[in-house]
């Protein structure tokens, strides 16, 4: 009986097996060599990736595919910022808009205008440091400051199409001569949705090709050639019913940007971002070490639930922008290396609670801080 690998394997030996008919009225000769080329084709679509899509994958099911680490809780250490008014008002607003409350246009409305809010509290806080000085690593200036005054700005600095501020052409690279005041990295958004693909294999040998689309992405780089593995932030909208599914997309997604990084040799692999219909927020994180961080779900159609969502995602726009390589007050070399394998403790010590008992604390570096917003 035929080995049942997937529906287009089975459609391969079907074909196969017509095939096979047919060389009854060959010689021996050339018979014996469809056969060959027959068994060939099969052999190599049995050895190639499957194909799978995030939407389809659950919780469970990326962490055994991508082989991460059981789930812990993630809370929110401090709320350090009060929400602005603004952006209360605009969300008590939203929600006597004239749209149909279960339409992606309805859910995303105010997503952006969270993401907007919290990117110019960013720019505000990052407009009040003074110009750093970096050729001194231990100088008090370098970005080893308390949470209420790190930068918020990173790279790519259009959220959304709404976003009204527009992102610089490019931002300043230290050169092999100078380390000096250097340029706050700012955040670039892709121009159009950006698909995201790995390919991986699981534990026993399997391998599969998981890929998916966002709607949007931002990361460092060039607007119009941002690569997959320096996204930090994409957005899915679905439908407010389609909630609790897209946990394991955004997980998905996650995981897919860390595995690219760590394809690429990336020294910081931690992945964070979030899912949310517009009114419920979970947050997600995936560690250096592949712990899954996972946060209580936010609804905040409770007032008292605004702000802590204000400031977790506050918090990922800060540890973004302090990971950055343009913000790096150390050179390349082994004290830097290290800085970059502690960084992720570094940011849960400032952003979360975490449960390890060692309370050290490191200075945040460089290496793109990834991120995604799941937005259903």
């Amino acid at each position: 009986m035929a080995p049942r690998y997937s529906n287009r394997v089975e459609k391969k030996w079907k074909w196969a097996v017509n095939q096979l008919q047919r060389t009854i009225s060959l010689d021996s000769e050339e018979a014996q060599n469809q056969v060959a080329e027959i068994l060939k084709k099969l052999e190599d679509e049995k050895d190639a990736p499957q194909p799978l899509a995030a939407r389809d994958l659950t919780f469970d099911r990326v962490v055994e595919i991508f082989g991460l680490k059981e789930s812990q809780a993630w809370d929110l250490q401090k709320e350090d910022y009060d929400v602005p008014a603004s952006l209360t008002f605009v969300l008590e607003l939203i929600k006597h808009a004239p749209y149909d409350k279960n339409s992606e246009a309805y859910n995303r409305l105010a997503i952006d205008y969270l993401i907007i809010a919290c990117f110019a509290k960013h720019k505000q806080n990052l407009s009040k440091q003074p110009k750093k000085s970096t050729n001194n690593p231990n100088s008090a200036t370098s970005p080893i400051l308390k949470q209420s005054e790190l930068p918020i700005n990173d790279p790519h600095d259009q959220i959304a199409p709404t976003t009204l501020s527009k992102a610089p052409e490019s931002t300043s690279q230290p050169t092999n001569g100078s380390y000096d005041q250097i340029a706050p990295t700012t955040l670039s958004k892709a121009p159009e949705k950006m698909s995201l693909s790995v390919q991986v294999e699981e534990k026993g040998g399997k391998k599969w090709l998981i890929s998916g689309i966002a709607d949007w992405a931002m990361g460092y780089g060039n607007r119009a050639a941002l690569e997959d593995r320096a996204v930090l932030l994409a957005v899915e909208a679905k439908r407010e019913d389609l909630y609790s599914g897209a946990e394991g997309q955004l997980l998905a997604y996650l995981a897919t940007i860390r595995q690219l990084r760590i394809q690429a040799n990336k020294e910081n692999v931690m992945t964070q971002g979030f899912y949310s219909d517009g009114r419920r927020y979970t947050f997600i994180c995936i560690r250096n070490d592949g712990t899954v961080m996972r946060s209580e779900s936010y609804d905040t159609s409770f007032k008292r639930n605004l702000k802590p969502v204000f400031n977790f995602l506050l918090g990922m726009l800060i540890t973004a922008a302090n990971s950055s390589p343009n913000t790096s007050p150390i050179k390349p070399g082994k004290e830097r290396d290290e800085k970059i394998k502690n960084l992720d403790w570094d940011v849960f010590v400032r952003v979360v609670k975490d449960t390890d008992d060692d309370t050290d604390s490191v200075e945040e570096d460089e290496s793109c801080r990834l991120w995604i917003t799941e937005v259903i």
